[in-house]
């Protein structure tokens, strides 16, 4: 695809703070950071970007016999993100 001058990377995030999520007590990632992170992936050529802290938690997990997860109840309450 280069030779079309189109370029893909893997965006990993949570929660971004947006209308779409305004109403979730949970913690949210700013949109342009995230937006930023990307942008200067695109341009050095990456191709992953892990633009919050739960995301990196959660890859960092990926190898291990039980992975972890994203709690479902996070939605539920009061409770922040959270990995089980």
């Amino acid at each position: 695809m280069k030779n079309r001058r189109i370029s893909v990377v893997r965006l990993h995030v949570g929660f971004v703070d947006t209308d779409l999520t305004k109403d979730f007590d949970v913690l949210k990632a700013n949109p342009y950071a995230v937006f930023r992170q990307t942008y200067r992936a695109l341009e050095a050529g990456e191709s992953e970007v892990l633009a919050d802290a739960g995301s990196n938690a959660l890859k960092r997990t990926l190898s291990l016999a039980v992975p972890g997860c994203v709690d479902p109840g996070v939605l539920e309450g009061n409770d922040k993100e959270r990995l089980a």
